[in-house]
């Protein structure tokens, strides 16, 4: 068990998840940049990022969602505790549906990948399985 200052931290009153989400997309619209200038350097090629694009990008992928999740928990919290399961098994249906689509997409170079393409799709779903509380965890 997490603990801070004798507190559970998969409990705490408020949750971190909103503020991590925000400290990650902030770091992602500064390290994309960097991160494709040093490619550029190291295999000697030109591609760019618009740093402003990919912001909005974030913004309107990550930060607005966020924002309007929270803002209706905070002013119409019953209605938004009545829709959020209902979002969220949709959610799940729309990744799936993606999956899928992408696994259609790409079958052969996946069936070309052979063991490593296995790895690669069993390790998430061996981590989203093991839940941040150890009485969740199925291994």
């Amino acid at each position: 068990m997490v603990q801070h200052q004798g507190q559970d931290l998969y409990h705490l009153p408020v949750a971190p998840q909103p503020a991590l989400q925000i400290v990650v997309a902030a770091l992602a619209v500064l390290s994309m940049p960097l991160s494709i200038a040093a490619f550029d350097e190291y295999y000697g090629s030109t591609a760019t990022v618009d740093p402003l694009l990919l912001a909005r990008q974030v913004f309107m992928a990550q930060l607005l969602p966020l924002g309007l999740g929270m803002l209706a928990r905070r002013f119409a919290a019953v209605p938004a505790a009545w829709l959020e399961p209902r979002l969220r098994r949709l959610g799940g249906v729309l990744l799936l549906v993606l999956l899928v689509l992408a696994l259609i997409d790409i079958w052969q170079e996946v069936i070309g990948a052979g063991i490593r393409a296995a790895t690669a799709v069993r390790l998430p779903g061996d981590a989203l399985d093991s839940g941040p509380h150890p009485t969740s965890r199925a291994t």
